[in-house]
């Protein structure tokens, strides 16, 4: 990774750091988007709240979500009605339909997408227009993306992506999508037209998440093949939370309905 771009994302992670708007790329060529700039990007960090017990991370990922939507709703009234709802006891959330269900609740509208991995172009194309994506994955003790079979599910949000070319880019036509120059080789794209042909150039190894958690104050950066594994990993319930009288469990534990699923928020 040259130096310039290091440097670059060595200041996003910095929990202290508010930009207009933020972009990170590397190698020969780079494009990236930011969905939500300005002041939606202050209210997605300053949504979180990290005073909260562990399994409340999916509504704390939503109260941040429903900021950065311009939705006035704390994360305790989104506890409140998931309980309502019979989806919650402590703030757990095994279901990703259940999810969407609370989020069409507090006003978000939400997708839910099974195998939402399998196609990227599309996950793209969400970015670009602005969504978000709440993700449930493994979270390693670093809370990055990892393989426990679900013993460690957490939720993000991911609130960005930036991804990288390789030589010879090649558009079918200049008009194709905006391309805003931020820097040598730097960009920043947004309205995509139908054919455009630029998302299919980009391989799945150069694609990075920015993800929020309500874990940390960081914003993280997590490579798409790393969280694709985590997110397709989900197999079952904790076994120090299978109780059923202390949470709402999925049925004989598993996590059939996290495992491959992506909620597309806004």
């Amino acid at each position: 990774m040259a130096g310039d771009s290091r440097n670059l994302l060595q200041t996003l992670l910095d929990p202290n750091y508010l930009p207009r708007f933020t972009f990170a790329a590397d190698s020969l060529t780079g494009y990236s988007t930011w969905p939500y700039v300005g002041d939606s990007l202050d209210q997605a960090k300053s949504a979180a709240s990290f005073g909260y017990p562990p399994p409340w991370c999916g509504l704390v990922a939503l109260a941040m979500a429903a900021q950065s939507c311009g939705i006035k709703v704390d994360t305790d009234s989104i506890f409140q009605q998931a309980k309502q709802m019979g989806i919650t006891k402590k703030g757990e959330l095994f279901s990703s339909s259940a999810v969407c269900a609370l989020a069409n609740q507090i006003n978000i509208n939400s997708v839910l997408l099974n195998n939402g991995f399998s196609n990227i172009q599309l996950l793209l194309r969400y970015f670009i227009s602005g969504k978000l994506l709440l993700v449930p994955y493994d979270a390693d003790c670093n809370h990055a993306p990892c393989l426990k079979k679900g013993h460690k599910a957490h939720w993000a949000l991911l609130v960005g992506v930036f991804f990288e070319f390789e030589n010879n880019l090649n558009l079918h036509t200049e008009f194709c999508c905006k391309r805003e120059i931020l820097g040598e080789d730097l960009y920043r794209i947004s309205d995509l037209s139908a054919n455009c042909d630029l998302l299919s150039q980009v391989k799945k190894e150069n694609i990075y998440f920015l993800a929020k958690h309500g874990k940390s104050k960081r914003l993280a950066i997590w490579n798409c093949e790393s969280l694709q594994l985590s997110n397709n990993n989900l197999q079952e319930v904790d076994p120090k939370r299978s109780n059923s009288i202390e949470y709402v469990l999925p049925p004989n534990n598993k996590l059939s309905d996290l495992c491959g699923k992506i909620i597309v928020l806004g």
